[in-house]
């Protein structure tokens, strides 16, 4: 089989893990995917497991989050907010005159401390530099959330959001 004894025993050696049901689904999907393309999609092709599928079935299955800015008597201002995409309800929201990181991090942690969490839960974003960090990916991943980001230059990426703000208000 052509394979070292070390990384056979390694092998041998870990324990088995088990994994969740969605998880489970999002491989088989992009598996499907994958062989649909005759093997050429990449992982930028495959990054956006919401894939414009719009019903999710409760709430807190799927967040989408975008960036807007508004004008205020102080200038203009950035605005962060994260929408829990089956009640359409804003779950997080921050404001800040620069727009970084920080900016969408704390609109993340307000959702993440008003709602529990279940594991899995998709966050789907832009590519906007914010969403993209390092350190963004890191606060995902420590509160047990599945990236999904919509393919670079597609305008459609946050149409989600955009139709949801005009629905939703800050209460």
């Amino acid at each position: 089989m052509q394979v070292n004894k070390s990384s056979y025993y390694d092998w041998c050696r870990r324990s088995g893990s088990s994994i969740d049901s969605q998880t489970w689904q999002l491989c088989h999907r992009l598996k499907t995917l994958f062989a649909e393309s005759r093997q050429s999609l990449g992982s930028r092709q495959l990054e956006n497991p919401l894939n414009r599928e719009l019903s999710p079935s409760a709430k807190n299955q799927v967040w989408t989050t975008d960036i807007t800015y508004i004008w205020t008597l102080q200038g203009w201002l950035y605005l962060a907010v994260v929408i829990d995409f089956y009640s359409r309800r804003i779950v997080g929201w921050h404001l800040d005159r620069q727009m970084e990181m920080a900016l969408v991090s704390r609109a993340l942690m307000m959702a993440v401390n008003l709602r529990t969490l279940p594991k899995g839960l998709l966050h789907h974003s832009d590519r906007g530099s914010q969403y993209a960090s390092d350190a963004y990916q890191v606060l995902l991943k420590q509160h047990g959330m599945m990236r999904s980001m919509s393919r670079r230059g597609n305008c459609w990426a946050n149409c989600v959001n955009q139709n949801t703000w005009s629905d939703s208000a800050l209460n």
